[in-house]
């Protein structure tokens, strides 16, 4: 699945369906044209695609079902709420819907991409002669 197949499974009309409408206009207001800026939407959905694209890469997922489409879909529309509200830098009233987009991609993909590199500690010990008596 590539990056536009996946910018396709949502729209900016998706977005604007499912934020309330007092907050879509402050958070995408435009000055000039004195409304609600598409292109501010379009950004969050591009930040959520990549974020999605990244993490299907890591865990080898290629090729999505339709019921996975349906979840990716879900998962696309509550990252890009919130990353509106990172956009306006009031995230901190989202984060419930950041919460719920990360709850998505764990009950979907599980852990898969998140492995810790392995830590490894090394010892080694160094025996000094001694030739001087102290």
């Amino acid at each position: 699945m590539t990056v536009e197949e996946l910018k396709n499974l949502i729209t900016v009309e998706d977005v604007k369906k499912h934020t309330p409408k007092d907050i879509l206009e402050s958070v995408t207001f435009n000055s000039e044209s004195l409304g609600v800026d598409d292109t501010v939407i379009e950004r969050a959905i591009d930040v959520a695609v990549r974020k999605l694209f990244i993490k299907l890469k890591k865990c080898g997922k290629s090729d999505l079902t339709d019921d996975e489409k349906e979840i990716a879909k879900l998962y696309l529309l509550k990252d890009a709420i919130y990353q509106l509200y990172t956009m306006n830098e009031t995230e901190n009233i989202s984060a419930d819907k950041l919460q719920e987009a990360r709850q998505i991609l764990k009950d979907w993909l599980g852990d898969c991409g998140n492995e810790e590199p392995k830590k490894i500690t090394t010892i080694k010990v160094v025996c000094y002669e001694r030739n001087f008596p102290f």
